[in-house]
């Protein structure tokens, strides 16, 4: 694994409703459900990738919320790591975690990457990488934005 993944972005909702949805097991409100936990994504990139998407270990971290995700290949072995990284979520600075926050995500991703076929470059898995956290990070703010926080949170 490289390291150097990383990618942010603002989610505009508001932080506590954000945060209930982000501690939901399952993550129902993101892509399709898959095997073993996971749930299916489709990642943007060159070129774009459908992965299995696990999330772990949720917790909190002073003021905001951490998470361990891993993206795993859909093919071969079951469970093979592409990307793995801490997922935050805090709200946003300035007073404005009622109508924001902020996701983060920052990890490593597997030397073969961007050719699983040929020798590893590592500067190309960890271009490929970031546009897939990127792309990750664009479906759940998304998703939050478009009412994943209607989601019944009891």
């Amino acid at each position: 694994m490289i390291q150097g993944v990383h990618a942010q972005r603002v989610a505009f909702v508001d932080y506590e409703e954000a945060a209930k949805v982000f501690q939901l097991r399952g993550w129902a409100w993101l892509g399709v459900p898959g095997p073993f936990s996971t749930r299916w994504i489709h990642l943007n990139g060159t070129p774009a990738r459908d992965c299995s998407l696990r999330v772990t270990d949720i917790h909190t971290v002073k003021q905001a919320l951490a998470c361990t995700i891993q993206l795993e290949s859909r093919e071969g072995v079951p469970g093979t790591p592409l990307i793995r990284g801490d997922l935050g979520l805090a709200p946003a600075p300035n007073g404005n975690r009622a109508t924001r926050c902020v996701l983060s995500l920052q990890g490593s991703a597997s030397r073969n990457l961007a050719d699983s076929s040929g020798p590893s470059n590592a500067d190309a898995s960890r271009h490929l990488a970031n546009e897939y956290v990127r792309s990750l990070l664009e479906q759940i703010s998304g998703s939050l934005e478009r009412g994943g926080t209607e989601i019944r949170v009891s």
